[in-house]
């Protein structure tokens, strides 16, 4: 396999240094840190803890998932929200070595694509600005909800169209349900790729919680990896599921059972 990761919200009630041990003991060439885990002073133990976890025992954090862009009654960015966020996840992203900061469009009821459009390419404007002088780059991920203003993979790449260094990090839980595909993606503007599954039919009312493990579910998995890997990528790759039931299971059989479904996906 090529760069497999554990995202945290596949473990997501574990902490974070636990959640590296366990990928890495699986297989998994690191993990993909969640910054609601890491960010305020009551978790700044355990973002240090991950830092020497790092430097101790190697692995790395490809990604921290990550900056919400917020659309506001009307379509207006919340640059508020923007402004408080982001120097505290680039600095976190920064200690981790993670060289990829996540950002995803937050769900706004009643406001739509062409409202909400201006507001988040300025929002991702200003945060690609931001992370430059830290070497980080942004990887803009679309989200399959109905209520969320870019639900589509042709909305994604239409709102980055004129940021031509944002890359892309489609999910194929939001592929399936938005009905797009990964073939969408220009392969030099993906940055990472997350894998995972659903049981449920395609529809914009799947939710996270609906994810199981690749090969659980009704997900075409194998055409997307052939639309992907027809396209020239090939990884990295990343395992995000947000099923609350894994979450109660012992970390360490979870994270191997992923790595083998992700692993029987993409040699099978």
């Amino acid at each position: 396999m090529n760069e497999p990761y554990l995202n945290g919200a596949t473990l997501m009630t574990t902490p974070t240094p636990r959640q590296l041990e366990v990928a890495l003991k699986a297989g998994f060439a690191g993990i993909e840190a969640r910054a609601e885990r890491l960010r305020d002073k009551d978790n700044k133990s355990e973002l240090e803890a991950t830092v020497s976890a790092l430097r101790s025992g190697g692995g790395r954090v490809v990604s921290l998932n990550g900056l919400g862009l917020q659309s506001l009654p009307g379509g207006r960015l919340d640059t508020r929200k923007l402004e408080a966020d982001l120097p505290e996840l680039l600095d976190i992203a920064a200690a981790l070595g993670a060289g990829l900061l996540l950002v995803v469009p937050l769900r706004a009821r009643g406001v739509s694509f062409e409202a909400a459009l201006e507001g988040l390419r300025e929002g991702l404007a200003l945060a690609q600005a931001a992370a430059k002088p830290y070497g980080i780059e942004l990887g803009f991920e679309f989200l399959g909800f109905a209520e969320c203003p870019v639900n589509t993979s042709a909305k994604a790449l239409e709102l980055a169209r004129s940021l031509p260094e944002i890359g892309f990090v489609p999910d194929s839980c939001h592929v399936y349900a938005s009905g797009s595909s990964f073939g969408d993606f220009p392969a030099d503007r993906l940055r990472l790729v997350h894998l995972n599954d659903c049981a449920r039919p395609a529809s914009m009312s799947i939710e996270d919680g609906d994810r199981v493990l690749p090969g659980e579910g009704r997900i075409p998995l194998k055409r997307y990896l052939q639309e992907l890997r027809s396209s020239g990528f090939d990884g990295p790759w990343s395992l995000e599921t947000f099923n609350e039931a894994l979450w109660k299971e012992d970390p360490e059989q979870v994270a191997i059972r992923g790595f083998r479904a992700l692993q029987g996906l993409l040699l099978g």
